[in-house]
């Protein structure tokens, strides 16, 4: 007698209880009530516990990505602020010397956050595109894209300016 991995799941009493639909790993295709553990799409044969665990990890990466664009406005006003005290403390350095190696320290500190948060919108842009979908505001990803470089060009002034 053989067994099947569903059966074997039904047995044990395995219920979905995630809160994002049961996909396809292969072609993203809704296995929700099959009674096999085949995808009808792609013929993929799936292993419930492994879907689960996709389901789970996307959730969480929906938690953490829900506010991507309340984090990219912080990311800019951080990013900006720190390249005006750079650009005033450069001026500075003209009637007082010193000013410069301040500015590469603000450029540093300020570059790595600024680069972190310009780069969430990518993770975001890694999820399904049915998963994006279901985000209550879509990513701005130009913002986020043009933070990160302004976060790179932060850190390379700021270790030219050390």
């Amino acid at each position: 007698m053989a067994f099947e991995t569903s059966y074997l799941e039904h047995m044990l009493g395995d219920e979905w209880n995630e809160a994002l639909p049961p996909i396809c790993l292969e072609c993203g295709y809704d296995l929700t009530g099959l009674p096999s553990n085949r995808c009808p799409e792609c013929g993929h044969v799936f292993i419930r516990k492994e879907v689960q665990r996709q389901a789970r990890d996307m959730r969480n990466q929906f938690r953490q990505l829900r506010n991507c664009n309340d984090l990219l406005r912080f990311g800019w006003c951080l990013g900006l602020g720190a390249g005006g005290a750079m650009v005033l403390l450069g001026l500075l350095e003209m009637w007082h010397p010193g000013f410069v190696s301040i500015a590469g320290v603000i450029g540093l500190l300020a570059g790595f956050p600024t680069l972190g948060l310009g780069m969430q919108v990518l993770r975001v842009m890694r999820l399904p595109a049915w998963a994006r979908r279901q985000m209550d505001n879509a990513p701005e990803v130009y913002k986020g894209v043009s933070l990160a470089i302004l976060g790179a060009a932060m850190l390379v002034t700021g270790v030219l300016l050390c």
